[in-house]
């Protein structure tokens, strides 16, 4: 049975284009300082502990397919820089969840980011954990790609993981076999004076392509003397949120990345990879907050059944609502008091409520693509779990009022990533919302603007992206204000499109488009 196809976004094959081309060039210059430069025109920062290594950081907003350009940068660096069709590589990830995820995606032959590799390997691919890896033989690195999928922890020789890595173990002894007394120099040795069997050493050996998964969490001087005690050949970040030089603080431990390539909001939007604009809409009581997000959702999930009629496609809108912490002080509307007053005070069906809380995990092995799933909110306190993500996720609902951009950016990035990648018919299916209990609505805005940075968008870029909605949302009565998150246009378009804008677009009384036609540019320009 031949798999469905899949084919890589524009930006994705530019992004994989600019690493390749950053290698070529390293390669011929025998420098990744110089090259740096070349391709990019801006100073490069070697990375503490390893001088003169090729150390790039590829910036993907949230919803960009990290994951997926990972997969396929493997192949790019064996090509253009390590020169081999049996490369190493230690992917490291931020979780043992995430490691989990990200193993199961590899190991499972249908999924893209296996048949990423398979498009460069064939067959000869060999995906491990570090307990796979610590019984490993010479033959499986040396027939095709080896893939160590871990935590950078697992390599801290401080922890249990970590000192299996840097340990004698006798079922590495065929790695060191007939050693070149060159190699033999480079590894740890044991009392005897001879090679440690280690894991540590076998990577040593094969000098590793080291790939960070959300890298922003592995800047310390402690995480580089890691990678160094690897002797990697490169290393490949991918991360929404770099440290930029002007955030870099050496003194304190804290160094730039060498962002080679960044992928804008604009991107994204076009490929139809995320939701946008984001609307937001405030109120300064939680009960009214909670009572136009149920209303809102439910004018989407009638959209949506009607897109469903039109096109064949299911989706499900789900909510997800911020609640606040228990406190022993005050009563607050923690988890369980917002579930109460969904069921007692909204009369919803209490299957159609779940709890993503420390204590409560509601979600765990739910499939809510399923279209017998009944889950339409999901109530969490400060997070959900890491690597948790669901396309149908539309709402995100606030009954505490947040003035932290770190308190909304996680579950911000929860509700951005279009289902399926595909664009919507009717526009209020291509957008993501916001309810937010709050005093002050442009404190509400900046903190969500904040979030969106935080979620990958340049400053500079989200601040553009703010502007004042014409009206609330339709249907809702007047009270909240709502900002449209959109695109700047090139100053050099912007009469031309307004002008056809207003020749091409109106506006009923309850605030909706009456869409004639949608003008090239606008559908371009306008997330």
């Amino acid at each position: 049975m031949s798999l469905p196809l899949f084919t890589l976004k524009d930006y994705q094959l530019q992004t994989l284009a600019a690493l390749r081309k950053f290698l070529e060039k390293t390669v011929e210059l025998s420098d990744a300082d110089t090259a740096f430069y070349a391709v990019t025109k801006r100073p490069f920062t070697p990375p503490p502990s390893l001088p003169g290594l090729p150390y790039v950081c590829l910036r993907i907003p949230t919803g960009g397919g990290k994951t997926i350009l990972a997969a396929h940068s493997i192949g790019v660096a064996a090509d253009s820089f390590l020169r081999t069709d049996a490369p190493t590589v230690l992917w490291l990830v931020p979780s043992q969840t995430i490691r989990d995820q990200t193993l199961a995606t590899l190991h499972d032959r249908a999924n893209p980011n296996r048949r990423a590799l398979a498009d460069r390997f064939g067959e000869n691919v060999r995906i491990m954990g570090v307990a796979d890896a610590l019984y490993a033989k010479r033959a499986d690195y040396d027939g095709g790609a080896v893939v160590i999928v871990a935590t950078l922890q697992a390599f801290r020789v401080e922890e249990t993981e970590g000192r299996k890595v840097y340990e004698a173990n006798g079922e590495l002894m065929d790695h060191f076999s007939g050693l070149a007394e060159g190699l033999r120099t480079k590894l740890d040795t044991g009392p005897s004076g001879d090679p440690l069997p280690s894991l540590a050493n076998v990577l040593r050996l094969h000098r590793p392509m080291v790939i960070v998964d959300e890298a922003h969490n592995a800047r310390t001087e402690l995480s580089f003397d890691t990678l160094a005690r690897l002797d990697p050949s490169l290393i490949v970040e991918f991360t929404a949120t770099p440290v930029t030089p002007d955030e870099a603080d050496p003194a304190r431990g804290k160094f730039a990345s060498n962002v080679l390539h960044h992928v804008s909001a604009a991107e994204l939007k076009a490929a139809d990879m995320i939701k946008l604009p984001v609307i937001l809409r405030g109120r300064p009581e939680p009960r009214e907050t909670i009572g136009d997000a149920i209303a809102w959702l439910d004018e989407l999930s009638a959209t949506a059944a009607a897109e469903e009629a039109e096109t064949g496609e299911f989706v499900r809108p789900v909510m997800l609502v911020q609640a606040e912490p228990k406190s022993k002080d005050k009563p607050t509307l923690h988890a369980e008091e917002v579930k109460k007053m969904l069921v007692e005070d909204f009369r919803v069906p209490a299957e159609h409520v779940a709890l993503a809380t420390g204590d409560a995990r509601e979600i765990d092995g739910v499939d809510l693509f399923d279209r017998d799933c009944k889950i339409r909110f999901i109530i969490t306190q400060q997070a959900l779990r890491e690597g948790w993500d669901c396309s149908f996720a539309y709402v995100l609902c606030s009954v505490a009022e947040q003035k932290s951009p770190r308190a909304v950016e996680q579950l911000l990035g929860r509700v951005l990533r279009l289902p399926r990648a595909t664009r919507k018919k009717r526009e209020d299916l291509n957008r993501a919302y916001a309810f937010a209990t709050t005093t002050s609505f442009q404190s509400a805005a900046n903190t969500l603007r904040d979030g969106l940075v935080n979620n990958g968008f340049e400053r500079v870029e989200a601040k553009a992206l703010v502007r004042l909605a014409p009206d609330s949302l339709p249907g809702m009565e007047e009270g909240g204000r709502a900002f449209l998150f959109e695109e700047p246009i090139p100053d050099d378009r912007c009469r031309d499109v307004q002008s056809e804008c207003r020749n091409r677009y109106g506006w009923t009384r309850r605030g909706r488009y009456k869409q004639r036609s949608i003008p090239r540019a606008w559908r371009t320009h306008r997330l």
